[in-house]
Formats: structure tokens, sequence, C-alpha cells
């Protein structure tokens, strides 16, 4: 888990200083959504789905509670 965690860190890092678009899901500048969805695929090969609220209650994930968000 670790190793994969790493992954998918050091793939988002590769991306600081890309510009914000909206409905973005690219290089050429993401969102929020398609940014997560972007690293999850090539960072685990994990395809989430493509919004912000379907993220959040993909079934496959490990849900996070608010109190543990750091």
């Amino acid at each position: 888990m670790r190793d994969r965690a790493t992954d998918l860190v050091m793939t988002a890092m590769n991306f600081l200083g890309v510009p914000y678009r909206r409905g973005g899901m690219s290089e050429d500048g993401f969102d929020c959504s398609g940014f997560t969805r972007y690293i999850f695929e090539n960072s685990v090969g994990l395809v989430l789905p493509r919004r912000a609220d379907e993220q959040a209650n993909t079934s496959s994930l490990t849900k996070v509670e608010r109190d543990d968000l750091k």
C-alpha cells in the first residue's frame, strides 16, 4: 500500500504548476476531479468516475473520515 501511495504522490508532484482549467482532464490543465482522475489512472491504474461527487462515493475506495484528514 505504501508503494502505491508513494507512486501516486510522486505522479501528482510532476504536475505542480499546471494551470487550473474548468473541465480540464489533461496535462494542459486540470480541474479538481480531472486531476484526481488522471493521477489515479496514471499512477495506480485505477480509473475513477469523472465527477468529484461520484469519486467520493466510489465503493472500491477506502473512506477517510473527516476527523482523520490532515
